[in-house]
């Protein structure tokens, strides 16, 4: 699957990272920040997949990828929320 460009998060106007997590048993893929000194721990996890999981990856970044664009209205960090 080629890889699709994520949209930055809509609060901070950072870049995000996709990546797999899981318990051992079942699977999901996540989007977050990836670094902890960022205030803003906006995240969205997938369904859980035993196997491959390109379907739920693809269906994931859909999902992050259809929302309003950033530029469309004012971020948090606009407002001075860091």
């Amino acid at each position: 699957m080629a890889e699709v460009e994520l949209k930055p998060c809509p609060f901070c106007g950072r870049e995000v990272q996709i990546s797999m997590s899981g318990n051992g048993y079942d699977f999901w893929w996540m989007i977050t920040h990836g670094k902890y000194e960022y205030k803003c721990r906006v995240f969205l996890e997938s369904e859980r997949f035993c196997g491959v999981g390109t379907g739920e990856k693809k269906a994931l970044i859909e999902k992050w990828n259809r929302r309003s664009d950033c530029d469309e209205r004012k971020r948090a960090s606009d407002l001075g929320w860091r």
